[in-house]
């Protein structure tokens, strides 16, 4: 939905339509938009885990303890 919004909006949220015209880390990602767009959501999806484990590990230490 978002990126049909992009496409008639001309508006670039999220860099689905492209990636942003300042060096980032998405430099490093496949320059094919379906591709870019799998590699952007996994890593997205990595970020969440490496913010959540710091939530998670505490709670799996507790549990192994009892």
């Amino acid at each position: 939905m978002t990126l049909l919004v992009d496409h008639l909006t001309g508006v670039n949220y999220g860099f689905l339509l492209h990636k942003p015209v300042v060096a980032s880390i998405l430099d490093y990602l496949s320059d094919r938009r379906w591709i870019y767009i799998v590699e952007l959501e996994g890593l997205a999806l990595l970020f969440f885990v490496l913010l959540y484990a710091p939530f998670a590990l505490p709670g799996q230490r507790k549990k192994t303890a009892i």
